[in-house]
């Protein structure tokens, strides 16, 4: 078995589809739903990654005196001023990235040091171009060690 020294983040990237920076809040909702991503990654009209809206993000804006914890509803329990929220208002921006060359020993001190299970992958430019995840960086090891 290869050392994660020597492995590199792009045989261990997941593509995930981005949203643009002026996506309505119930549209991120069916997109995390369909995707069953917790997660999504914000893009400008270039393509460069600008933020990331995490399944907590959207949280902040349910009801919760009303609201069943489940995921796939929270859009009938937000309030119509913040159903008309884009991605852009509610965005993390300070944003953990890495490139597909970096190694996976160096991606995951970095998934460390920043108490993060989900990085998002980008290019020379700052465009993304897909995600690791910690969950997928295990199961391709162990598959491997098998």
């Amino acid at each position: 078995m290869a050392k994660t020294t020597e492995l590199l983040v792009d045989k261990f990237m997941e593509t995930l589809q981005p949203v643009k920076e002026d996506t309505e809040i119930a549209e991120l909702i069916d997109i995390m739903k369909n995707e069953k991503t917790t997660f999504l990654p914000v893009v400008a009209k270039n393509e460069k990654l600008i933020g990331c809206v995490f399944d907590y993000n959207l949280l902040n804006l349910v009801r919760f005196e009303s609201a069943p914890m489940a995921g796939t509803v929270w859009k009938d329990y937000i309030d119509k001023a913040d159903g008309k929220k884009k991605a852009k208002d509610i965005m993390d921006t300070k944003i953990v990235t890495v490139s597909p060359t970096d190694t996976i020993d160096s991606a995951l001190r970095i998934m460390d040091n920043n108490d993060a299970r989900v990085l998002t992958v980008t290019d020379e430019n700052g465009k993304f171009i897909g995600v690791l995840r910690l969950r997928t960086i295990f199961g391709k090891l162990l598959k491997e060690s098998e």
